[in-house]
C-alpha cells in the first residue's frame, strides 16, 4: 500500500479483520503503543479508510446482487398463509420503499446544492462523497 511499510501493510489487514486493537498487536507483534501512534499517523489512516471503503463497497455489490431475490422472497411472503407473515412482509415493502424514496430526494436534493454551488463558486467546488 501507497506509503506504508511492510509491516504496516500486513498490520493493516489484521486490523481490518480483528475489533480489538491489543488482538491486533497479539497477531502482528507489534507492539500497542506503536500500533496507537500509527493510528494518528494520516499516511496509515488514510489506507485504512480506503481499504474499508474498499471493504463496503465489496458488501454493497453483493447484497445489490441479492437484492432482487430478497424482493422475490417479500413478495412471496405477501401471498403466505399466515397472516402474521402477510403482515410482516407488507410492512417491510412499504418501509422499504418509504425509505428509497427519502434517499432519492437526498440525492435530488445534492445534485440541487451541488448545481448552485458550482455556480456560485465554480466547477472546482464540489461535494465529495462520503
Amino acid at each position: 500500500m501507497k506509503g506504508l511499510s511492510a509491516r504496516q501493510t500486513k498490520t493493516l489487514a489484521v486490523l481490518l479483520q480483528t475489533d480489538s486493537y491489543s488482538e491486533v498487536s497479539r497477531q502482528t507483534g507489534v507492539p500497542w503503543t506503536t500500533l496507537h501512534r500509527w493510528l494518528k499517523s494520516p499516511v496509515f489512516m488514510a489506507e485504512f479508510d480506503k481499504a474499508r471503503a474498499n471493504i463496503l463497497t465489496g458488501t454493497v455489490e453483493k447484497l445489490s446482487n441479492l437484492s432482487a431475490q430478497a424482493v422475490d422472497t417479500l413478495e412471496r411472503n405477501l401471498q403466505a398463509e399466515s397472516g402474521a407473515i402477510q403482515v410482516k412482509a407488507a410492512a417491510t415493502v412499504l418501509n422499504l420503499t418509504f425509505r428509497g424514496h427519502e434517499l432519492l430526494a437526498l440525492a435530488r436534493k445534492i445534485e440541487e446544492l451541488e448545481t448552485l454551488l458550482q455556480n456560485k463558486e465554480g466547477p472546482s467546488c464540489r461535494l465529495r462523497a462520503v
